[in-house]
């Protein structure tokens, strides 16, 4: 092997070499250039794309919980607009139900209800007796006695009347017996209740 390369560099006339210093130069100025382009330019440029990417990950990260964010946001606005719109219904319940529910300032025209003008309609309070009120909590419900004297359709209306007053007035139970079969008069007991609302504050 040793011979083969001393015959190759025999035949390599060294004087001739000189006549393409310059191309030589050249080459070794390019590849110089070529090297330090590479060190210094491309593999800087090369770090930097990889922090830039790096950054730009964190960017997209940031962009996506920003848009989960509002996607959030967006849906508690919409809950918002539905719970509100609930509260409004809630309140005019509640405003309605006030309207049947009355405080004890008014005790007097419910007893004045229960009575009301029912002779002319042939059906008679003989008596009202109040029964001891059920604290419920925010309502106090007061149960009354009613004993009546009345025909069967006429009671009917009686019943209709009470159930359809603007206060609330719930007929719980009644009892009817008959008084006189040629009359056709009842007697007629009714529990019915009503509810007072901030009873005694």
């Amino acid at each position: 092997m040793n011979e083969t390369l001393s015959r190759l560099f025999s035949d390599v006339d060294i004087a001739s070499i000189g006549e393409f210093r310059k191309e030589i130069l050249g080459i070794l100025i390019l590849l110089s250039f070529t090297f330090f382009f590479y060190r210094f330019v491309y593999m800087k440029n090369t770090l930097e794309l990889r922090e830039h990417e790096g950054k730009l990950n964190v960017l997209k990260g940031e962009i996506t919980r920003i848009r989960n964010e509002i996607k959030a946001t967006e849906e508690l606005k919409r809950r918002l607009v539905q719970v509100s719109g609930e509260l409004r219904r809630t309140e005019k319940r509640l405003e309605g139900l006030k309207e049947r529910l009355p405080t004890e300032k008014y005790i007097s025209s419910i007893l004045n209800e229960i009575a009301g003008n029912d002779v002319v309609d042939r059906v008679r309070v003989l008596s009202i007796k109040p029964l001891p009120p059920e604290d419920k909590g925010e309502l106090l419900r007061l149960p009354f006695h009613v004993n009546l004297e009345s025909s069967f359709i006429p009671f009917g209306r009686y019943l209709e009347r009470l159930e359809g007053l603007k206060r609330l007035m719930i007929v719980d139970n009644f009892r009817i017996e008959a008084k006189d079969e040629e009359s056709g008069l009842l007697n007629i007991q009714i529990f019915l209740s009503t509810y007072v609302l901030g009873y005694g504050k």
